[in-house]
This record gives structure tokens, C-alpha cells and sequence, in this order.
């Protein structure tokens, strides 16, 4: 982890706060439209510069997870606080990106769903010289109940957040402080810094008066300001976010950057495993990168571009293996390195999520996938129904009336075309008919093997349903229409529905201690139509 020791200002941060310097000296003045220019650059600046730190930070994280799922032992406790710190940091920068969303559309008239709709329309946010909505919309009060102000709630997330990344509570972290001096005085850097990113100390102005962090940030500012600055926080986050898994990922034994030595790094793009017809494509770099002298990289005794990029056709199934060096200024060094990608024959993999056959009348849901082709890009066909893609997979639903047999058939788009990776043949049958039981409520369930209660058989709540039992693979929904009551004495009540009716109550309650009664010619029918009789149960009272 790197602190202000670790991380020195660099030239564009400089530049950044020399920027707030000027806005500051320009509030009283008719801001012009080149400084309203100039901060709307900056604020997309930023935004591509949140970007970028996103990106990495999302690579690490995988990198963090392979590590964990390797050692879990060594990894568990630190992948933990990484994940909160990713999902912490988020929320705040969601809570910023509709904060801002918020004020354009104010201003605008707009509504607008995100800040890139409003960036990608054709005229963009035209009101970056308002000076009153910004603070209009920060004195209204916060849309979420907490009934405060958008500014005091503002305070508040932001007080939130640094609370949350500079306070130690995680066992490990605090076991860690306690014990290694060096760790400490590290983690106490960061604390300094995180302090006075996310400060919502008043501040002096200009006339030597302090002023609150709301009014400082959000009265009398040009909107163009305004959305600068919050992307500046934005930004931050980022930052911080980026900086602080990696801090954790040093403190479980491992750290992402290497700065004792120089080696080849090869960095597939599209990952080592590839399909037939597809191009693998890969990056070789120093592992100790210097911006202004990119070293030359040689693979096959030719060299490769100068962005390091390694660009073949994959044409031959199986493991590729290439070789090759890398050349650094100033150094007579060959850094040799050897790379490998694993070429696959078009398939799929498919797998029944509840049994490996498929049920007429039933919603079956599958999980189909093909290595290395996102999900937006296959596509599902069946000759019994049309597959639906939901939320769970994709979900098959045959007819009733359907042939004994049917294919799944799974496509994937190959480079811009559809390609058949897999044609699987899967049995139809019909569902099962499922068993009777009568529930009492959630807790109970009787089956008629053990002596029951007149309260319990007139409670309520009680009804007779259809199931296939806790422990049963297959769970479809069949709803009771009607059935029978006949007591020992002969006499049979018909009830319509699931529930016991008034007359079959008052006859159970009529009888004697160790009588016997049955509940019989249970009907019941599927979401999907199909009638089922059910077995009957019979009951003796306690």
C-alpha cells in the first residue's frame, strides 16, 4: 500500500488542484465560457482517468480470487476486506453518479437515466454556467426519508465513507497493526491521506471566515464546477479503492508489483483458451514498465509491434507453445519467455439443473455455456418449445402433448457469425403424480402415519396439498381441487378445493378418541393443466 510517502503528487494531480484554485477566485466574477470549457474537459478527464482505474482495480481483483481460491487458508480473511472495500466503494460512487444525474436534469429540464445517456445524446448537459440550480437542488431535501437536506446527506455518505475505509476492525487488520511496526506506521500513511481526500471540514474562504463543507462544495458555483468536483470525489474513490485492495493483497504475502527485477510478462487478452476459428491474441511487457523506453519484443525471431501485441490465427486444436525475448535499452540482457494457449474444438457445455431427463408440462431449467463466448452471444433452440432465457438459465416448457423424444441445439457467435457448438437428444416424459399430505402450517406436514389431533385437522390453516416431499429433485406446483371425506361410520363428505369445508370439520370434531376417517379421491392439476389423482390418506385421533 502506498501512502503520501508511496504516492508523490504527480504533476497532473498538481495540475488538478491548481484548477480548484482558480474556480475558487473565479466565483464572484462572470465566468466565461472558455472556463466553463475548460472544467467540462476536466471533469471528462477525470472520468476517463475513473475509468481506467476501474479497469485495473477489476483486474486485480481477479488476480486476488485466483490467489484465494489457490490458498484459502492464507488468502480468506484479507479477500473478505477487499470485497467489502470494492462493494463500499460502489455504492458511494453510484450514490455521486446520481447525485450529478440529479443536477443536470434540474437544470436541463431532462430525464435523463444516466450521465452517460446525457453525454451520448446529440446536444449533451447545456447548463454549465447555473449558478442557482446546483445549490437549488443541494438545499432540497434527500428524496431517500432521511429527512435531510441533498447537501447534509451528502456530508453524511461522505463521512460514511471515510469512516468506513480508515477505521480497522477486520481481525486480521487489526492483529497485523498490533504486531508489525512497519505495517503501522504504512497503514497510518494511508489513514492521513484517506482523511484528507474525503475531509468534510469547514474551510476558510477568502475573507478569512470559516465556512461549512456544503456551502463550500455546492452554493454560488457554476454547474460545470460543481459536476468537476464531484467527479473529482469520484475519481478518488477509485483511487483509493485501487490502492487499498492492493494493500491488502501485500499484507496476505503478495503484492502485484515487482520492483527487484525484470522479466517478460505475457498478458493474453482474450484469456489461453480459444476455439478453433477464433485469433488468440496476447501482450508481452517488462514486468518493470518505463513509459518512455518500450522495449523491443521478439517471438519466432520477428519482432512484434510496438504496443508488445502478439497476433495469431488459432487454426490447430490443442496446446500452442511460442518462445521468445525481449530486448531492454541499456541493458545486453535477453530476458527470454515462453507463452502457451490451448485451442478448443467448437462445443458447449450443457447441463440439466434438476434431472437429466425433461418433463412434459414443466418449467425445465437448463444452464448452457460456451468456453470463452459471453452468454449475450448464445443462443438456445428446441424442437418440443422454444427455450426463454430468465434470470435462473433457460427454461424449457414442453406441451403435454409432445413425442418420447427431442435436442437441445446450442449456438454461439463465432467472429460476427453463428456457429452450432452442440446438438444434445434428451427424453421426454411425464411428471410424476406427487403425493398427498395434509399440512397443518408451514411446520407441519402429516402424512397419516402417526395418530393426529382434532385441533390439529381443524386448524385454520390447514388444507391438503400435493408434493413430491423436502428431499424430492423435482418440485412442480399442483394445486388440490377437490376430495373426499369418509368417516368410519361410512358417511362421505365431498369438499371442493383444498381446504376442509364447514360440515367435514364439524363431523371431525364429533368423533371419539381413537376414531378413523380418510381423506380420499384427491384431485389436483399442474400450473400447466395436467389432472393427477392422488393416494388417499387415512388418519386415527388421539
Amino acid at each position: 500500500m502506498g501512502g503520501a510517502k508511496n504516492c508523490p503528487e504527480t504533476p497532473r494531480q498538481k495540475m488538478i488542484g491548481m484548477m480548484y484554485l482558480v474556480l475558487t477566485a473565479m466565483l464572484a466574477l462572470n465566468v466565461s465560457a472558455e472556463i466553463l470549457t475548460g472544467f467540462t474537459k476536466l471533469r471528462h478527464s477525470m472520468e476517463e482517468t475513473m475509468k481506467s482505474t476501474d479497469a485495473r482495480t477489476a483486474e486485480f481483483m481477479q488476480e486476488f480470487k485466483a490467489a484465494y481460491d489457490e490458498t484459502p487458508a492464507k488468502y480468506e480473511d484479507w479477500w473478505a476486506i477487499a470485497q467489502a472495500v470494492r462493494e463500499k466503494s460502489n455504492e458511494f460512487y453510484d450514490y455521486i453518479d446520481h447525485f450529478k444525474l440529479d443536477i443536470v436534469n434540474m437544470i436541463d429540464g431532462t430525464n435523463w437515466s444516466s450521465m452517460e445517456e446525457c453525454e451520448a445524446s446529440e446536444k449533451g448537459f447545456q447548463g454549465n454556467g447555473d449558478t442557482n440550480k446546483p445549490q437549488q437542488y443541494a438545499e432540497q431535501m434527500s428524496a431517500d426519508g432521511s429527512g435531510k437536506s441533498n447537501e447534509d446527506r451528502f456530508k453524511e455518505k461522505m463521512d460514511e465513507f471515510r469512516t468506513y475505509i480508515t477505521e480497522a476492525e477486520s481481525e486480521c487488520l487489526v492483529n497485523r497493526i498490533n504486531g508489525d511496526p512497519k505495517f503501522k506506521h504504512e497503514w497510518e500513511l494511508k489513514q492521513d491521506m484517506m482523511n484528507n481526500m474525503f475531509s468534510t471540514d469547514d474551510v476558510m474562504n477568502e475573507e478569512h471566515e470559516m465556512i461549512s463543507f456544503q456551502r463550500s462544495t455546492f452554493h454560488e458555483m457554476p454547474a460545470g464546477a460543481t459536476l468537476a468536483l464531484l467527479a473529482k470525489y469520484q475519481s478518488d474513490i477509485r483511487v483509493v479503492e485501487n490502492d487499498l485492495i492492493n494493500f491488502m493483497y501485500a499484507a496476505a504475502g503478495k503484492s502485484k508489483v515487482s520492483v527487484n527485477q525484470i522479466s517478460a510478462l505475457v498478458m493474453p487478452v482474450n484469456g489461453e483458451y480459444v476455439m478453433q476459428g477464433q485469433r488468440y491474441r496476447a501482450r508481452i511487457v517488462s514486468a518493470m514498465i518505463d513509459t518512455n523506453d518500450v522495449p523491443k519484443v521478439f517471438i519466432n525471431g520477428q519482432q512484434i509491434d510496438e504496443d508488445g501485441y502478439y497476433d495469431v490465427a488459432a487454426t490447430s486444436v490443442g496446446q500452442q507453445t511460442y518462445h521468445g525475448y525481449m530486448l531492454v535499452t541499456g541493458d545486453t540482457t535477453k530476458y527470454d519467455f515462453t507463452g502457451h494457449y490451448t485451442v478448443g474444438a467448437p462445443s458447449a457445455t450443457v447441463s440439466h439443473t434438476e434431472l437429466n431427463v425433461m418433463y412434459r408440462g414443466y418449467s425445465n431449467v437448463f444452464s448452457v455455456s460456451v468456453p470463452s463466448v459471453g452468454d449475450d452471444k448464445v443462443k438456445v433452440t428446441c424442437a418440443a418449445a422454444t427455450p426463454q432465457k430468465t434470470r435462473d438459465g433457460w427454461v424449457i416448457n414442453p406441451p403435454l402433448k409432445s413425442p418420447d423424444e427431442t435436442f437441445i441445439e446450442v449456438f454461439a457467435e463465432i467472429d460476427g457469425k453463428m456457429m452450432s457448438m452442440a446438438k444434445i437428444p434428451y427424453r421426454l416424459k411425464n411428471l410424476q403424480t406427487p403425493d398427498a399430505y395434509f399440512q397443518v402450517d408451514d411446520n407441519t406436514m402429516l402424512d397419516g402415519e402417526t395418530p393426529v389431533s382434532a385441533a390439529q385437522m381443524t386448524k385454520s390453516t390447514g388444507r391438503v396439498v400435493a408434493s413430491y416431499g423436502a428431499d424430492a429433485v423435482i418440485q412442480a406446483k399442483f394445486k388440490v381441487t377437490g376430495f373426499t371425506v369418509r368417516l368410519a361410520s361410512g358417511k362421505m363428505i365431498s369438499v371442493k378445493g383444498d381446504k376442509l369445508d364447514a360440515a367435514a370439520i364439524k363431523d371431525i370434531k364429533s368423533l371419539k378418541s381413537k376414531s378413523m376417517f380418510k381423506i380420499q379421491d384427491i384431485q389436483a392439476v399442474s400450473s400447466e393443466g395436467e389432472q393427477k389423482r392422488l393416494r388417499s390418506l387415512s388418519f386415527t385421533l388421539k
